[in-house]
């Protein structure tokens, strides 16, 4: 890269799906001329950080590459309360949303308490604007989270009523 030229902006690589654009900047990181460090997560004057970006231009793309490359936090949120699925869920961005999800984004997160989104999941955002395709994504995720989860805390309760060993405990070997 040329030191007298500044590297295109992440946001802006994001917003134009530029993933080629992405992963040349990602891959300056560290080098000798290159730069020093990428936050991921940085916001810009809006309040936005780069996935937020992504979700709201359905760069599905470079959602994937933010996630794995530059390690983005899926749950984080603007001063609103707003996380980059909430933001998707809104457009009514399905393919973001799945990479959103994929990348183990929380189903759960709320809004933070304001004039027009109270406390409100991304969900309940999507059937709120009919955004019913992501709407009924999120849910069917929630319930894959939850079955998944019950099974495995049933698998941890058959661990602890097994027996430990051949012997019954108390007994004594001579």
């Amino acid at each position: 890269m040329d030191p007298e030229v500044p590297p295109p902006s992440l946001h802006w690589l994001t917003a134009n799906s530029d993933v080629a654009g992405l992963e040349a900047l990602y891959a300056q990181v560290g080098k000798k001329g290159g730069i020093e460090e990428l936050d991921s997560n940085l916001r810009d004057w809006r309040g936005q950080s780069p996935l937020d970006v992504a979700a709201i231009w359905n760069a599905h793309p470079a959602v994937k590459l933010l996630v794995e490359k530059g390690e983005a936090d899926t749950n984080a949120q603007n001063a609103a309360g707003l996380t980059a699925l909430h933001r998707a869920a809104l457009w009514g961005h399905l393919e973001c949303a799945k990479e959103l999800l994929e990348a183990g984004a929380p189903t759960k997160t709320k809004t933070k308490n304001s004039k027009f989104r109270n406390g409100e999941t991304a969900e309940v955002l999507a059937r709120r604007y009919n955004m019913t395709e992501v709407a009924d994504l999120i849910l069917n995720v929630e319930k894959e989270r939850k079955a998944a989860e019950e099974a495995e805390n049933q698998e941890d309760a058959k661990d602890k009523k097994a027996p430990r060993g051949s012997k019954a405990r108390g007994s004594k070997s001579k």
